[in-house]
């Protein structure tokens, strides 16, 4: 007796199981993806970082070739311009306020639907030889093969820093170098290798400077080897007890934000005492990841009204388009870095309040005002706040040195003696 051999229906079969295994391998990758991310966000907007990676997570599940897309490039998130290409076909970077919600609560709306032919252009217009040869020769970001393992000896390991342990409260000496692990794993953890070095340092001088000239000693999450990315501790080890100094030989102030918004402002216009080394420059690789480079937020007629009023004790006038002024640059409205400096709050009865763009960010908080170079924009019983920067704009920005270093090749020092002018790195 003959047997009939099926052979298109196993080969139908045999092709779902083998796409059941790629998808799963996809959702998988998302979720090294999610976690990756998550980590990046770190003290910097977690709660919001979270509701967009949420989201992108769940477009990855829903759509294989959208997993696919976050596979390529999870090994270099640093690659701001591409991943915000994503982000802006996926995630709507807009923060809606209504009257109903608890008061800071952030939510994002009007994602975008996610369908397979944008996927596929995404695709098509990364999926280079280089790119592809970049995933090859990258380690994927995962706690199996990226965090942790053997470590060279630090060198110089006379060099240790007096910090407080922020989790026991406790006053410790350590090793330079695993203080410098854990702040900039905190801080920078995933930039290119130079901007790393740059941040390593400023995060040295900054505490030495606090310890001179103070005798203050700053508090410090530590993290444990193996909470510690490779690329950080070979920077960490690359640049041990270097540090920034002024004209006397000092150890200078060297304060750093995650983005300036395309300019670093003054540290005289921000906390006053000029500091010849903390002037005003330009950062013109801040828009290399826009979500940081500027942020709308809308916050409703009645909200903004209940916030201004409870926080300065005044009473707006019912028209809302006289409730603010900014004044002009001669005035001091416009500050160096293009950061508002003063503006005028209208009242009631006609007078006003002259108040700071820092003033305005305190009252309204980071998740509607991120910085102090903002806009503001009236329509139909809501009003939109568009900031740019993320942070108080004085010093290095973590994007811009990160930007420098990758698109103008600026090595670390490089990147020091331009956002801090006329300092010595040695």
């Amino acid at each position: 007796m003959k047997i009939k051999f099926p052979i298109k229906r196993l080969w139908a079969l045999a092709s779902i199981i083998l796409l059941y295994s790629v998808v799963s391998q996809m959702v998988s990758t998302c979720n090294d993806y999610q976690q990756t991310l998550l980590v990046k966000a770190e003290n910097k907007d977690s709660t919001y970082t979270e509701q967009i990676v949420t989201q992108i997570v769940v477009a990855s599940k829903q759509s294989p070739l959208m997993a696919e897309y976050n596979g390529i490039w999870k090994a270099d998130i640093s690659d701001y311009s591409v991943f915000d290409e994503f982000s802006s076909q996926v995630v709507d970077n807009t923060i809606q306020v209504s009257d109903t919600q608890p008061e800071n609560e952030q939510q994002v709306q009007n994602t975008p639907q996610v369908t397979e032919s944008t996927t596929t252009t995404l695709i098509q217009k990364i999926s280079t030889p280089e790119a592809f040869q970049q995933k090859l020769d990258s380690i994927p970001l995962n706690p199996k093969n990226d965090v942790g393992g053997s470590n060279p000896p630090a060198p110089h390991p006379e060099i240790t820093m007096t910090v407080i342990d922020n989790t026991t409260g406790q006053q410790v000496t350590l090793s330079a170098y695993q203080v410098l692990c854990s702040l900039l794993q905190q801080e920078l953890n995933n930039a290119h290798p130079e901007a790393l070095k740059a941040q390593a340092v400023a995060s040295y001088t900054y505490y030495k400077y606090y310890e001179q000239a103070f005798g203050q000693i700053l508090g410090v999450n530590l993290k444990s080897d193996s909470q510690v990315y490779q690329s950080v501790k070979d920077a960490v080890n690359a640049v041990i007890g270097v540090a920034m100094y002024d004209s006397n030989g000092n150890y200078i102030f060297s304060p750093y934000c995650a983005s300036t918004g395309g300019a670093t402002a003054s540290c005289a216009d921000v906390w006053g005492g000029y500091r010849s080394y903390l002037v005003s420059v330009p950062s013109e690789y801040d828009n290399q990841f826009p979500w940081y480079y500027s942020m709308n937020a809308n916050i409703s007629q009645s909200q903004l009204k209940s916030k201004i009023e409870n926080y300065w004790g005044i009473t707006l006038p019912e028209d809302p388009s006289k409730w603010f002024e900014f004044l002009p640059v001669e005035q001091g409205g416009v500050l160096s870095g293009g950061f508002v400096g003063k503006m005028r709050i209208y009242k009631s009865d006609g007078s006003y309040k002259t108040i700071s763009g820092r003033d305005m960010r305190n009252c309204l908080g980071d998740g509607i005002i991120r910085s102090s170079k903002f806009e503001i924009s009236y329509n139909n019983g809501n009003f939109t706040f568009t900031s740019y920067g993320s942070g108080h704009g004085v010093g290095l920005s973590q994007i811009g040195a990160d930007g420098y270093a990758k698109y103008a090749g600026y090595t670390y020092d490089q990147i020091l003696r331009h956002y801090y002018t006329g300092v010595t790195v040695k």
